[in-house]
Formats: C-alpha cells, sequence, structure tokens
C-alpha cells in the first residue's frame, strides 16, 4: 500500500508509546488498530471488505491513508506532550531509524537512491535538533515551531514531487496534446451514438 506520513511521524511513534505520560489503555487501543490496519493491507478478505467486496482497479489499498492519518495523529499527541525528559528518547527513536535507513541501503531498493537516503537522513537530523533546541529553549520556541513548520513543508514538497515523477516514469502521463487527439478520435463514436440517440 501507498503509506505516506513523513519522517517526523516515524520519529515521534517510538516517543508516544514509550512516554509514561500516555495512559496504557490508549497506547493498546492505538496498538490494536495499527495492527487492524497491517492486518487489512496483509489478509485479501480484509483488504477486499474495504472496497465493499469489489475488487478495485489498479490501486487495491484505496484507504490507505487512514493508516497515514492514524500516524500522524499519535505523532501529534506525541508531539504536544513532549518534555525535556523526552530527550533520550528522542536520540534513541534517531538512533534506530538512522540504522533502519542503513540496513534498507543494503538491500539495494531501485527505489531507495543514495540521494533519497541522504535526503531522508538530512531531513531526521534536522527534525531531531529542532526538537531537541525547542526542548532545551522554551523560550525560542516559536521560532524554532515555524522552522520546524518549514522543514515539513520541505519534505512535504520534494516528498510529492519525487513520488510524482517515479509515477510518471511508470505509467507516463499524457501531454495536453496527445489528450486532445483522443478526445477527437473518440468524437468519431459518439457523435454517431448522439444521432441515434439525441438522450445522450
Amino acid at each position: 500500500p501507498n503509506v505516506a506520513a513523513g519522517t517526523l511521524t516515524l520519529l515521534l511513534l517510538p516517543i508516544f508509546f514509550s512516554s509514561p505520560r500516555h495512559p496504557l489503555a490508549t497506547k493498546l487501543i492505538y496498538l490494536a488498530l495499527i495492527a487492524f490496519f497491517l492486518l487489512s493491507f496483509s489478509l485479501y478478505n480484509f483488504n477486499i471488505a474495504w472496497h465493499a467486496f469489489d475488487i478495485p482497479d489498479w490501486f487495491p489499498y484505496r484507504y490507505s491513508f487512514l493508516f497515514s492519518f492514524l500516524l500522524i495523529a499519535i505523532a501529534f499527541r506525541a508531539y504536544l506532550a513532549l518534555e525535556p525528559s523526552d530527550v533520550p528518547r528522542l536520540v534513541k527513536s534517531y538512533g534506530a531509524l538512522v540504522t533502519i535507513v542503513i540496513l534498507l541501503q543494503k538491500f539495494a531498493y531501485p527505489y531507495l537512491s543514495p540521494l533519497v537516503i541522504l535526503a531522508n537522513l538530512t531531513v531526521l537530523t534536522l527534525y531531531l535538533g529542532i526538537l531537541v533546541l525547542t526542548l532545551r529553549h522554551p523560550a525560542r520556541r516559536r521560532v524554532l515551531s515555524a522552522l520546524l513548520i518549514l522543514v515539513i513543508l520541505i519534505e512535504t514538497l520534494f516528498g510529492s514531487w519525487y513520488l510524482i515523477r517515479r509515477l510518471n516514469s511508470q505509467f507516463l502521463y499524457a501531454e495536453r496534446q496527445e489528450y486532445r487527439q483522443t478526445m477527437s478520435s473518440l468524437q468519431l463514436f459518439t457523435g454517431g451514438i448522439q444521432e441515434r440517440d439525441p438522450g445522450v
């Protein structure tokens, strides 16, 4: 499935589940929801049930955006509850993510180019730096929050650009001229149909 929630979300998720400030019941509910979505992605019957038992064309996981929203909501709760004592947790989460990124590079996935790996590590480091500075210098929270939003926007912009480029290389978006030629050829058929059935 296509799941996009941002690097900051991945950094904050472990903070939510490891922080003692969030009730255990809330954590278990969120874990159950995550497990339910993962089962839906993995089991055919669950996946089809999400589509009203109608097999979808092209993209089979059209509800995956709900999973993204769930992850973002959990990360946002973690962000709102951040305290200076969470700095070691942030560093551990950062270290785990960096390790995962380095290990993924070893598998040589075609969509994980060295540039993508470097970009992810850079953004991840920026997020960690901004969050740590925000927690240690609360007086500068306003400026650092604006900087955080700016980095999120930049990551979203370039992530979207990269995704659209990859989709274009896979499916090839039609040019305006091609669209007009296709519509012109269809007019030959639709014109005849409309002559026979003016109600169309």
